[in-house]
């Protein structure tokens, strides 16, 4: 499995088993677990004061809410974000549309995989603009 020392992930998902399975992999893989938080409001207080590098979100969380306000202040701090859901991709909004999805039942390894190439071009972005400056 491919490792991701030194990284800080929020895990949000308000399906405690789920959860729990992706607060495994992500511990496996040398990450930092930030949740996980079933509702946008305990996110938000874990991430308070924190730097995260990656958001792990399931789309539906407890009480019917829905993970998009959660995934807009993220996306505005540069924060990368991969949904994991049991809905199709038609259940998220146009403006998310480029963000990586995994469907549930999720695999262990792809959800690494895609963590690791959502931060790998995270790191490139901002290598390539701090490369521009004179």
């Amino acid at each position: 499995m491919l490792k991701l020392e030194g990284q800080t992930v929020l895990v949000v998902e308000d399906n405690l088993l789920i959860a729990m399975d992706l607060v495994e992999v992500l511990e496996d893989a040398g990450c930092a677990v930030v949740g996980p938080c079933p509702r946008i409001a305990d996110a938000l207080e874990d991430i308070a004061g924190k730097s995260i590098d990656a958001a792990l979100l399931d789309v539906n969380l407890f009480g019917d809410e829905k993970v998009f306000p959660l995934m807009d202040k993220l996306l505005a701090a540069r924060v990368p974000c991969l949904i994991i859901t049991g809905y199709s991709p038609d259940s998220v909004p146009a403006r998310f549309q480029k963000i990586p999805m995994i469907e549930k039942p999720h695999q262990r390894e792809e959800v690494v995989q895609m963590l690791r190439r959502l931060l790998r071009s995270k790191r490139l972005t901002i290598g390539s603009r701090r490369s521009a400056r004179p």
